[in-house]
């Protein structure tokens, strides 16, 4: 990689990842191809829940765990709570906004657990 130009990179990169895609797309046409009695969507909703048992939608991030951890020093333990629901299930799908921080409860910080963090998150450390 050193010594490489950042078009040489870009190049090898884009490469690679067409290599990835053609073996990941030849992978779906042989499971498509074994079906069985499986219909497409059938074999889809199988393929979507696989997928989603094995891939936490909730993880533990330095900005919730610093909301969460502000608002107890405020003595507000709402944050603790829903964070701490989170991750007994983090393969569920996020509740409604309601247990999510409102811009009056917490301001210039409102986030769901699972987008990118804010902007303001770049600069936590953990120590």
């Amino acid at each position: 990689m050193r010594g490489l130009s950042a078009e040489e990179k870009a190049t090898r990169d884009r490469d690679l990842w067409s290599q990835w895609l053609m073996r990941y797309k030849s992978r779906l046409s042989n499971e498509v191809t074994n079906l069985g009695d499986l219909t497409l969507d059938e074999f889809e909703q199988r393929r979507v829940s696989l997928m989603n048992s094995h891939n936490p939608r909730f993880i533990l991030r330095n900005y919730i765990a610093q909301n969460a951890i502000k608002k107890a020093e405020e003595g507000d333990f709402s944050e603790v709570k829903t964070v701490l629901e989170r991750l007994e299930n983090p393969y569920e799908e996020e509740k409604a906004s309601a247990s999510l921080p409102t811009e009056e409860s917490v301001p210039c910080r409102v986030y769901s657990y699972d987008a990118k963090p804010p902007l303001w998150a770049l600069a936590l450390k953990v120590s």
